[in-house]
């Protein structure tokens, strides 16, 4: 029998999973045939790139977690197709598309308005998503690297916030499987890739003793609710706020790389405030 597989785990692999904001990100997507006797006749992908709401797709293609970020998110320019090799490059032709991402039909049964799709692009920031045709099959296993395809791109993140997530997947279809004249529906693994936040949190308390360090037992931790502003260096107004909880502590997930400061508002050490001398 016949089969291909989208390379296990390392069918669609992004560069990092971490990443800074507004960094790029790097995908590389692969297609195998493992058959010993069989070419698989010329394989058609669809990617949609990531989008707010693509928990679920007209395709019937989850992505979970679903992808949630601010800002923009487009290629950095043309999609590129080679052999298993990932070096060399073969023939096909890639389609894009400006459309919103939902309506993309990842499912090529459904691909049935060819006017949503263009070769030609002025403005790779602006694609949603893609459709790349193989001009050849993909041989036998014993063909060695024209056994598969690698097709590879990036995308670029403008004014994305720490904690954002772009989730992927793409299908893959080929005239060797089919079912009652229906293309069957291949999917990839997802790949997830979340925009790093950095946490800033400490310990306020009263220094009893004098010694410049929190000695449990002497020292008196702050009480509950004493709030908390952090500040960017240059901006005057705080950039996120917390109070205290009931050891003390406080914290604040989510900060962009920078350099902060943390400043505790007068009105806390004022008559009636939480940290007034008593």
């Amino acid at each position: 029998p016949s089969s291909m597989r989208m390379g296990g785990s390392q069918s669609k692999d992004v560069d990092q999973t971490l990443d800074l904001e507004d960094q790029d990100q790097q995908y590389t997507l692969r297609l195998k045939n493992f058959s010993d006797t069989l070419a698989v006749q010329k394989p058609t992908v669809i990617d949609a790139l990531s989008y707010n709401g693509d928990a679920t797709s007209t395709a019937g293609i989850s992505r979970t977690p679903a992808t949630d970020y601010a800002g923009s998110n487009g290629l950095t320019g043309p999609v590129t197709a080679f052999d298993w090799s990932g070096t060399n490059p073969v023939a096909g032709t890639v389609y894009y598309t400006t459309v919103a991402p939902a309506s993309i039909p990842q499912d090529l049964n459904a691909d049935t308005n060819p006017a949503i799709w263009t070769t030609t692009v002025t403005d790779y920031s602006t694609v949603t998503g893609f459709k790349f045709v193989a001009a050849n099959n993909l041989g036998i296993a014993g063909a060695g690297n024209a056994s598969g395809l690698v097709l590879k791109y990036t995308t670029k993140q403008t004014n994305n916030d720490p904690g954002d997530l772009y989730a992927n997947r793409f299908t893959a279809f080929s005239n060797t499987f089919t079912n009652g004249g229906k293309y069957q529906l291949l999917t990839s693994n997802q790949t997830t890739v979340r925009v790093v936040g950095f946490s800033l949190g400490d310990l306020i308390w009263t220094d009893e003793d004098y010694d410049g360090k929190f000695t449990a037992g002497v020292d008196t931790p702050a009480p509950e609710g004493v709030t908390v502003q952090v500040f960017r260096d240059g901006v005057s107004t705080p950039v996120a706020t917390a109070t205290t909880n009931a050891d003390g502590r406080w914290i604040v997930n989510d900060l962009s790389t920078g350099d902060y400061y943390v400043q505790i508002p007068a009105s806390e050490f004022a008559s009636g405030g939480l940290l007034a001398k008593r």
